[in-house]
């Protein structure tokens, strides 16, 4: 509560701007793909105020899978089937997967070059091929079929019906330059993110390297997609901690930054529910009888 009391609002300030800047170009980089998909009927704004709302289901199940349903529900429209909206949703979802891969490969090596213990040097290795999987899934036209014919994934449902989602979203899987823009744009998001954090913790006048910001913030972001928590609560602080405590960073005041970074999270996420609540109360309202008056 002191750390609060005294905290540096403009750095605060900076640090929700970087976070909504984050949301606000994750939300284009969907709008993208679904012009990209042959889906110009969906406005830009629409599918920004779509995904801000889904935001706030983040908040009421474990994972993001609950946000995700939403979105695409939302979305789903005449113009707009889920058949069609379900894969390109899938691959926004997996370039934004991959940024977090590459920009936590990248924290684990510099970290792991500063001389922290070897498993630092063994996650890099780990990130990458998880990275390249996902990449190799999504731009490989015969690798799908192939990991379909296998028995030990033609068992499984899910992962089944996600590879044949993957394999329908041909027009773009045969765009790599596309492609390699948004996930470029996924790596922009972050780079906010971090930013974010790392403001948040100089708001609060906690000295956290920006190397160990590189780890900690798109690893948490890994482990909030996990069905574990809801909004990672609890894994997210026990990671953060286990990572820059080997950094020699008082964990005194530590615990605050990532609840700071929640609580600006909720209230993203509390405006989008807001929006999602009014709408349907409107939507919900008789139309208006016009007289005509002569």
């Amino acid at each position: 509560v002191r750390a609060l009391a005294a905290c540096s609002r403009p750095l605060l300030i900076a640090s929700f701007l970087c976070l909504a800047a984050s949301m606000g170009l994750t939300g284009l980089r969907l709008a993208w793909l679904l012009r990209a998909g042959g889906m110009d009927r969906l406005p830009t704004g629409h599918v920004l105020a779509v995904h801000f709302t889904s935001l706030f289901y983040h908040l009421i199940a474990p994972g993001t899978l609950a946000g995700d349903v939403v979105r695409v529900a939302a979305l789903t429209g005449r113009h707009t089937p889920p058949a069609a909206l379900v894969p390109i949703a899938l691959i926004w979802r997996v370039l934004g997967s991959v940024a977090m891969f590459g920009w936590a490969a990248v924290g684990s090596l510099r970290l792991w070059s500063r001389g922290l213990p070897a498993p630092t040097l063994l996650l890099a290795p780990a990130l990458i091929l998880a990275a390249g999987g996902l990449l190799a899934l999504l731009l490989s036209r015969r690798l799908p079929d192939r990991l379909l014919a296998r028995p030990c994934i033609a068992r499984r449902a899910l992962l089944t019906r996600w590879i044949r989602e993957f394999r329908t979203a041909a027009t773009l899987r045969q765009r790599p330059g596309l492609l390699g823009a948004n996930l470029a744009a996924a790596g922009a998001v972050q780079f906010l993110l971090i930013g974010s954090w790392w403001l948040t913790a100089r708001s609060l006048n906690i000295p956290v390297p920006w190397t160990g910001v590189l780890l900690v913030v798109p690893l948490t972001g890994i482990l909030r997609m996990l069905p574990l928590s809801v909004e990672g609560i609890g894994i997210r602080e026990a990671a953060t901690l286990s990572v820059l405590s080997a950094l020699q960073v008082e964990p005194a005041g530590l615990v605050a930054v990532p609840l700071l970074v929640s609580a600006q999270f909720l209230a993203l996420a509390l405006a989008g529910g807001i929006t999602h609540l009014a709408r349907d109360a409107a939507a919900l309202l008789p139309p208006r009888r016009q007289s005509q008056v002569r």
